[in-house]
């Protein structure tokens, strides 16, 4: 079989991370891969699975509010050229190109995040969904409350359920923690709340005071969490881009997302896997489904930080990085499952 992967560009994120680990294992059962890109550039071209072509557009489209509109009708020639036999969407961001590579192969299309993610206006939201949205033929969705949520959305739609594909480097010993560092990985975006998160530790200070946030991810937040950190006093370290992120997440005492909402955020399972609880909002069925051992963290149910904080001063058990149930997320399973969609 022969899978598209339309990109924008090379945005080191999870959407990109997770193409690429669903690219690297198709292309070692002998399909064929091509990686279409509209601005080739980024840190995540570094991923690129070895043999996987990469095709970029003639002139680049570098991302901006509207740059998706032009993306799509700019990428059907070059689609149509290649005649693949499948397209893949490797997230929500990428949705809206379907409109424009519409009856060029079967196209499925991965749910990164809900596409509503408020509590109300799902009748007014469902007609722009729906426009949105036309063109694909399948959804994935990586729990099966994103995929209801999707149903009650678009209505009668194909979509199956698939875990996102992570290469879990599981400790076998677990480093020792530092009980006063507690980390957040993520693009710095509204998306995540990383203001939240240092509001949180300005929260655990006072009666922790040795405590610290590392805080791995770029994005257009930076200036101001960077001005929020610095008035409100805290030590917190900006790291950057992490790669690999394993020796970033040992040894911490607590990983703890703040978004405000999320598909299923992978970094909790990576977290899991090297013996580092999670301590979240609740912003994602399936952290739901994975938190649900009092040494695997916990789910703060409101968006208050001193109820994250008192949940981080309170989590001392450590979660067995050997755990069974992290075997779901094993790209092998995960490509499986895909390409089995993907060929319809």
């Amino acid at each position: 079989m022969h899978i598209a992967i339309p990109l924008h560009d090379w945005n080191g994120g999870g959407t990109e991370r997770v193409a690429m680990a669903l690219a690297t294992e198709w292309l070692r059962t002998g399909d064929k891969v091509t990686l279409l890109v509209g601005h080739d550039h980024g840190p995540a071209r570094a991923w690129a699975p070895p043999g996987a072509a990469i095709v970029a557009l003639p002139t680049a489209i570098p991302r901006s509010p509207t740059s998706r509109l032009h993306l799509g009708p700019a990428m059907r020639p070059l689609v149509a050229a290649l005649e693949p036999d499948a397209i893949f969407l490797p997230g929500n961001f990428h949705l809206i190109l379907a409109r424009a590579l519409a009856g060029t192969a079967r196209i499925v299309g991965k749910l990164s995040n809900p596409l509503w993610p408020y509590r109300g206006g799902t009748l007014l939201a469902r007609p722009l969904f729906r426009a949105w949205t036309r063109g694909i033929t399948a959804f994935a969705a990586m729990n099966s409350g994103l995929a209801a949520d999707t149903r009650a959305l678009l209505g009668d739609v194909e979509i199956a359920t698939i875990p996102d594909p992570l290469i879990v480097a599981r400790a076998a010993t677990p480093t020792p923690p530092d009980p006063d560092r507690f980390i957040t990985i993520g693009r710095l975006e509204p998306q995540k709340d990383m203001a939240l998160a240092l509001r949180t530790l300005a929260a655990l200070r006072r009666h922790r005071p040795d405590a610290r946030l590392e805080i791995a991810g770029t994005g257009p937040d930076l200036p101001a969490l960077q001005s929020l950190a610095s008035s409100l006093g805290l030590p917190v370290r900006f790291a950057g881009q992490v790669e690999p992120i394993t020796p970033f997440l040992d040894g911490a005492a607590a990983l703890l997302i703040t978004s405000r909402y999320e598909g299923g955020p992978a970094v909790a399972v990576e977290a899991l896997a090297r013996g580092v609880p999670v301590i979240s909002t609740d912003c994602s069925a399936m952290l739901r489904d994975l938190l649900t051992r009092p040494e695997q963290g916990a789910i703060v149910p409101t968006r208050d930080p001193q109820a994250l904080a008192s949940a981080l001063a309170a989590q001392t058990l450590r979660p067995d990085p050997q755990d069974p149930a992290l075997d779901a997320w094993h790209p092998q399973n995960a490509a499986a499952a895909y390409r089995a969609l993907l060929a319809g």
